[in-house]
């Protein structure tokens, strides 16, 4: 009889750990008072914030900026065009003749819009066109371009009413490709029917930016130059958009199944030129949230190939649910985050709502970022435009303005301080805590509120320009705050590669971090509610998603349980052995794991885990430490962190770190205490 052959450990490729007793020496003492006092001591240097202008050249920036891939690699990504990005001086627009005078604007009449009439012609002739003023209520078809500016430099020229005008590289491209050979094109875009040098102009036709896109009869997308890649990426989405519409089983899909699906190999060069193209800048831009959202038909065209805007939606939402992005390192991220904010922005939020949907988007002024999106927000009309006011006075003002009108502080749960780490300088603008800038991208997304409040009118003062006057109760100090939940997790987006000192960095903190999280949430005897502090914890690591649900302890901490060994293997080496977890587990272990890893991520990631002198557990900012102090504000959804910031005339002025989850507080301890509510300055 032969000898039976020994079973191989299925995990035997794991990078080796190291011993329990040495994790929990090290999480004993990363969890004691004397860390804490260190840590906080020394973080009140600052040193974070300085040594974060040394980002770019550290290779960090992937932690702080979510659309790091698409600008920190335009070398190895060719511009994220591949072949097809070339630059201005090699995309040539045929010979023209400027001896005649640039095109001149004439003022538009209220209500009226300006359309190009491109005519008819073959490639290598000049583009000649004619700007026509039309009334809003008599406009003829047309289409709306959307497209990103680009390069800054006006390269190209074509003709307008028979004057020269000149043209940046990206708009010139797209009515290139826009021109028909045997019938003219009715073409409203930005650069050419708005005179860019007209900020009274510019205010008012951004705010007709809404009747405009939903007059016209298409809205072609323009997005990179036509090539072989372009065409391959495009026949790609087609094929993953069918698979999409196939009933099959949502598993993972592992490299060696991508046959299987008629896909190509793990390394073929079809998913490199997918990926180009969907991190081209287009889909960074804020303003095409609202051209997408208003389009009667969206297409997006490519020379001559196009593709339905649907059909790539289903295309990336095939790659995030079968997994792909670790499989062959393809990130589909800005895609679905625009096609949520699509989706919600059609439900008609308020401004404040959409901004903070909108925050990953990019706009080359600051102030785009809000002017954007009016045209989609119900309280839109309540702001108008204007490109003459600053930025900083622009976003003070829209703060303000946002809490008076909603009555309520929802705004301050916008504040997200992360995006100052990958920000410029020039862009912080000196904003007071309270005003939330949102030209800097944020990395923790909003927590549900559990606030109530008897307030019928929001209680606001401004006090000056930086500083306004609110309402409520310190409810708890911070009495320990863990370290920061910012290591890599198995994400759609995170497939970013660092430098090898940051991948040691986050490989360190991710077997670190939640090994200290835990030691100190199992670590207190009792929890103020009179819930086990085990289940406490795990509740409280999620935000609590699992309220109104019907889980026992013991199936919450089993779900607890599941996804710490999910973690322990999927979570080293960025995402490696995500493979061999999959092939070794069931299908039921594996969706148990996911789901509590999302709710995890979408609760905690960017925060710490704290615990307070009351004895509650909580998730608060990442600037969070000892002695700060969790409040409630009238009119708040959430409790909120603030910390003290000197004095002004005699009065306690305090500075806002953000909004914060506290598990199990009642969320009527602002009615509950008969006692005034005491105002706080905020600066």
């Amino acid at each position: 009889m032969d000898a039976e052959t020994p079973q191989r450990d299925p995990y035997s490729d794991l990078p080796d750990d190291l011993p329990e007793w040495l994790w929990t020496a090290q999480t004993k003492w990363t969890a004691s008072r004397a860390f804490f006092a260190f840590r906080d001591g020394f973080s009140m240097l600052n040193l974070q914030y300085r040594l974060s202008k040394a980002a770019p050249k550290l290779h960090l920036r992937p932690y702080f900026d979510p659309s790091y891939r698409g600008r920190q690699r335009p070398k190895l990504l060719n511009l994220i065009l591949g072949r097809q990005a070339v630059s201005s001086t090699d995309f040539q627009s045929p010979h023209l003749d400027e001896s005649n005078a640039s095109y001149e604007y004439s003022a538009l009449a209220p209500n009226h819009i300006r359309l190009l009439h491109i005519e008819p012609a073959l490639a290598d002739v000049p583009i000649s066109c004619t700007l026509v003023d039309y009334p809003l209520d008599a406009l003829p078809e047309f289409q709306a371009l959307s497209y990103t500016w680009g390069e800054a430099s006006c390269a190209h020229s074509i003709f307008i009413n028979l004057q020269s005008f000149r043209l940046r590289r990206n708009a010139f491209a797209a009515l290139t490709d826009l021109r028909s050979a045997n019938e003219p094109v009715v073409v409203w875009c930005d650069a050419i029917c708005i005179n860019q040098e007209d900020d009274v102009e510019r205010s008012a036709q951004i705010q007709l930016m809404r009747r405009i896109y939903t007059a016209a009869s298409r809205v072609p997308i323009w997005i990179i130059p036509a090539s072989e890649d372009t065409g391959t990426a495009l026949a790609l989405i087609a094929r993953l958009c069918g698979l999409s519409k196939m009933i099959i089983v949502n598993q993972p899909l592992t490299p060696e199944l991508l046959s299987a699906c008629e896909l190509p190999e793990s390394d073929s060069t079809q998913w490199q030129a997918l990926s180009k193209f969907l991190w081209s800048a287009w889909f960074t831009r804020v303003w095409i949230i609202q051209e997408v959202s208003l389009a009667r038909e969206a297409v997006i065209v490519c020379g001559a190939d196009s593709c339905p805007w649907t059909d790539l939606v289903g295309a990336v939402a095939y790659i995030a649910d079968r997994s792909l992005t670790t499989a062959v390192d393809i990130d589909p991220s800005q895609v679905l985050r625009l096609e949520t904010v699509i989706a919600d922005a059609r439900k008609k939020p308020s401004v404040v709502e959409l901004a903070r949907f909108a925050r990953h988007s990019n706009a080359s002024d600051a102030r785009d970022k809000l002017y954007a999106l009016l045209g989609l927000a119900s309280d839109g009309d309540s702001i108008v435009p204007d490109y003459t006011t600053p930025v900083r006075k622009c976003y003070t003002y829209f703060a303000f303005r946002a809490m008076q009108d909603m009555q309520t502080l929802d705004i301050l749960n916008a504040i997200d301080h992360w995006g100052y780490y990958a920000a410029s300088q020039s862009s912080l603008y000196g904003l007071p805590s309270w005003v939330p800038n949102w030209s800097a991208v944020g990395l923790s997304e909003r927590l549900p509120g559990n606030v109530s409040s008897d307030e019928r009118r929001l209680p606001l003062r401004r006090v000056d320009d930086d500083t306004i006057e609110v309402h409520g109760r310190v409810i708890d100090t911070v009495s320990k705050a863990a370290d920061t939940f910012v290591e890599w997790v198995p994400h759609v987006g995170n497939s970013v590669p660092g430098s090898t000192a940051v991948d040691w960095l986050t490989e360190s903190l991710y077997r670190k971090r939640w090994r200290q999280w835990q030691a100190i949430g199992w670590g207190v005897s009792s929890y103020p509610s009179g819930q086990d502090p085990k289940e406490a914890y795990v509740r409280t690591i999620v935000a609590d998603i699992f309220k109104g649900i019907r889980l026992d302890k013991v199936e919450v901490c089993r779900l607890y349980e599941t996804w710490v060994r999910f973690w322990k293997a999927v979570g080293a080496e960025r995402g490696r052995h995500f493979g061999t977890y999959i092939v070794n587990s069931s299908m039921t272990e594996v969706e148990d794991a996911l789901r509590f890893m999302a709710a995890h991520r979408e609760a905690a990631y960017g925060r710490r885990f704290v615990t307070t002198k009351g004895g509650y557990f909580g998730l608060c900012p990442f600037q969070t430490r000892r002695g700060d102090c969790i409040v409630g504000f009238a009119g708040g959804s959430t409790p909120y962190v603030i910390r003290k910031s000197g004095s002004w005339g005699g009065i306690q002025k305090w500075t806002v770190l953000g909004e914060c989850y506290v598990h199990d507080l009642p969320y009527t301890f602002l009615v509950a205490d008969p006692k005034p509510l005491m105002a706080f300055v905020l600066c």
